[in-house]
């Protein structure tokens, strides 16, 4: 009966989440937001440098393939992120340990001071 109130009172809370999915799905917005951003400046720089001459168009066409490159990698990266946390955030809620969410947020709030204490984190994190 109390599993019964617990999962209950949950899916009432979280209902906006399934409703929406934004959450479990990522971020839609973002990621269609980033790719937009990334085509537009793929084709603008290319033909601005165009407009200047032959070794602009070159310099152009790299810019403009950076940058899609890079928001299209950044909305991915950004709607995956989205996805494992709410992953994370449904299993820990599982687990009906007030004490490990406790822990758990506390752990999340912290900034990591370099790349490799980050890396340490997301393993110890995907193990616990």
């Amino acid at each position: 009966n109390e599993l019964y109130s617990h999962y209950q009172s949950q899916a009432i809370k979280q209902l906006y989440v399934l409703v929406l999915g934004l959450d479990v799905i990522g971020n839609p917005y973002g990621l269609v937001l980033g790719v937009t951003e990334g085509v537009e400046a793929f084709f603008y720089e290319p033909f601005q440098g165009a407009i200047q001459g032959p070794g602009e168009f070159a310099e152009g066409l790299a810019l403009g393939c950076k940058a899609l490159l890079g928001h299209t990698v950044g909305g991915a990266a950004g709607a995956l992120s989205k996805i494992t946390g709410t992953l994370g955030k449904g299993m820990a809620a599982l687990t009906l340990d007030e004490e490990f969410k406790q822990k758990r947020r506390e752990m999340l709030t912290k900034r990591p001071h370099d790349v490799g204490e980050a890396f340490a984190r997301s393993g110890k994190g995907l193990v616990m």
